[in-house]
C-alpha cells in the first residue's frame, strides 16, 4: 500500500472513499509485467491432503544469504465472520477508516527450521473489500483484498558472521487479488 501509484488510484485527492474498481485495474496491469512484491496462496480449509499447505513468500522478505524470498508457512488459518485489524495494524493501511465490516482469514506465519535460523514467526490477515462479476467470463467473480502481514525472524550466528545482522521485523499492509474463478473454485491465489 506504499506505492504512491496504487494509493492515487485508491483514493484520489478529494475522495473520501477507495477506488477499489481503478485499484484492481492497475494491479492488473502491473501483474501483466511480473512486477509483484509477493505471492500467497491459502489452501482450503476442507481438504484433507497434507501436501496442500498455504503459504506466503515476497521480496520484503528474503533469506540474505540465499538472496531468495523465504517460503513462508501459513498455519492455524482461521476463518473469520468479522476479522479486524488493530490499531497500530491500521496505521499501515491507505485508507484504515474505509475498511468494510465483513469476514477475512487470518493465521499464523512460520519458516521450516534451517541452519541460521534462531527463530522466525507472524501474522497473516486478509479481508475481501470489493467484489464484482468479471466482465471477461461468464459466471466468474473478480476480487480484491486488504491485508496485513507482520513477520519476524531471529538469525543464528551463521547469518551474523556474515554480516547479515540479528534478524528482521517486517510489517506491511498490502493490497491482492484473486484470478477470476467461480464461487465454487475459489481458492485464494493472492498476487500483491
Amino acid at each position: 500500500m506504499s506505492l504512491p501509484l496504487l494509493k492515487r488510484e485508491y483514493l484520489p485527492a478529494n475522495s473520501t472513499l477507495p477506488k477499489y474498481d481503478e485499484v484492481y485495474r492497475t494491479i492488473l496491469t502491473y501483474q501483466a509485467k511480473n512486477d509483484e512484491t509477493a505471492r500467497c496462496y491459502l489452501a482450503s480449509p476442507t481438504l484433507t491432503n497434507p501436501e496442500d499447505i498455504s503459504c506466503f513468500s515476497s521480496r520484503f522478505m528474503e533469506d540474505p544469504m540465499m538472496e531468495m524470498p523465504f517460503d513462508i508457512i501459513i498455519n492455524s488459518v482461521q476463518c473469520h465472520e468479522s476479522l479486524s485489524f488493530t490499531k497500530g495494524e491500521l496505521s499501515f493501511f491507505a485508507a484504515p477508516d474505509a475498511i468494510p465490516e465483513g469476514p477475512g482469514i487470518s493465521g499464523k506465519m512460520e519458516l521450516d527450521p534451517r541452519c541460521g535460523i534462531k527463530s522466525a514467526s507472524g501474522v497473516f490477515k486478509i479481508k475481501c473489500v470489493w467484489t464484482k462479476p468479471n466482465p471477461d467470463v461468464d459466471g466468474e467473480f473478480v476480487e480484491l483484498f486488504e491485508g496485513f502481514v507482520s513477520f519476524k525472524v531471529s538469525y543464528g550466528a551463521l547469518y551474523r558472521r556474515n554480516g547479515h545482522g540479528n534478524g528482521n521485523n517486517i510489517k506491511f499492509a498490502f493490497w491482492a487479488l484473486e484470478p477470476g474463478r467461480t464461487m465454487m473454485e475459489r481458492r485464494l491465489v493472492c498476487i500483491l
